[in-house]
Parts: C-alpha cells; sequence; structure tokens
C-alpha cells in the first residue's frame, strides 16, 4: 500500500525482495543476540526470477523486462553515487527513473525511531544528485549555434596571420 497505484511500480513492489531466500546466507555474527543475515546479489536473482512470475502471468515483454529493471535496480540507489555511477544509474533505468525512486521511497517499513525519516532523506538527496548531474550534463552539450570554420566563412578568412589578430 506504501507504493503508488502504478501497475508496474505496484509489481516492482511485492517482488523487489523475492530473490532473498534464494540467496539468504548466515554471516555467522550475532548482534543483540540476532544472527545476521545477507542476501548476496538478491536483486540479481529476483529480476530473473520476476521474469518468469510475470512471463507465467502472460505480461507483455516489454512490461516484464521494465519490471524486472526495477527489481534490478531497487537496492542500488546510494546518495554517495559519484557523477560516472549516476550517469549509468540513468542510463540503466532511463524513463523508469521515478518509478525506481518510488519504490525505494515505498520499501522503508522501519518503525524504529527516525529510520522512516533518514531513509526519505536519502531519496531527496539522490533525487537532487540526479537531477544536478543530469544539469551539468545538458549544459555541457550545448553548443554554440557557429563553429571557427563558420565564422571564417562568414569573414571571408583562411587560415594563417590574418586569422589571429
Amino acid at each position: 500500500k506504501q507504493a503508488a497505484p502504478r501497475l508496474r511500480l505496484r509489481w516492482a513492489a511485492l517482488l523487489h525482495d523475492v530473490g532473498k531466500p534464494r540467496t539468504m546466507m548466515q554471516q555467522g555474527v550475532e548482534v543483540d543476540g540476532r544472527i545476521q543475515l545477507q542476501f548476496y546479489r538478491h536483486e540479481d536473482v529476483g529480476s530473473e526470477m520476476t521474469k518468469d512470475i510475470l512471463g507465467a502471468y502472460g505480461y507483455p515483454e516489454t512490461f516484464i523486462r521494465e519490471v524486472a529493471t526495477l527489481v534490478k535496480r531497487s537496492g542500488r540507489i546510494r546518495s554517495e553515487l559519484g557523477d560516472t555511477g549516476m550517469r549509468r544509474m540513468l542510463l540503466n533505468v532511463g524513463p523508469l527513473f521515478d518509478d525506481l525512486l518510488d519504490l525505494y521511497q515505498a520499501d522503508c517499513t522501519s518503525t524504529k525511531p527516525g529510520m522512516q525519516e533518514a531513509h526519505q532523506q536519502r531519496a531527496v538527496v539522490f533525487f537532487r544528485r540526479a537531477r544536478e548531474v543530469q544539469e551539468r550534463d545538458r549544459v555541457a552539450s550545448l553548443r554554440p549555434p557557429l563553429d571557427g570554420k563558420d565564422i571564417m566563412r562568414i569573414l571571408g578568412l583562411s587560415t594563417g596571420l590574418e586569422l589571429g589578430r
């Protein structure tokens, strides 16, 4: 119920941790009397499982691929990504970016004091960083309408000393 009512997002929210049982490993360390577990690459395993699950329901291939992408990328939102990492993330998720961010925001169900607020704040920082990188890249890609050869042609100049004056 925490995910926005969009079918693709709801399926991703339902399936984003489906790979955990298959990847669960005990770390052998107890913290506060509890055994610590790790789920190495559960997003990758879950992404493949998502394809099988949604395929069995007869969803279109494009829809399956989009949900599987959201599942695969669900654990990769980190505000400390550098510009290159952020570009890679944006390239990998493309138009699914807003759904991925919504999935991340819906994923925090902790009842520990301050955990939900901290989780939401990380989402805000990640979103802001992504938009900053996109804007810097947009500005960097702008080119003047004329280049040096255009100016030489317009002014009737050729290479040489005349051009340098």
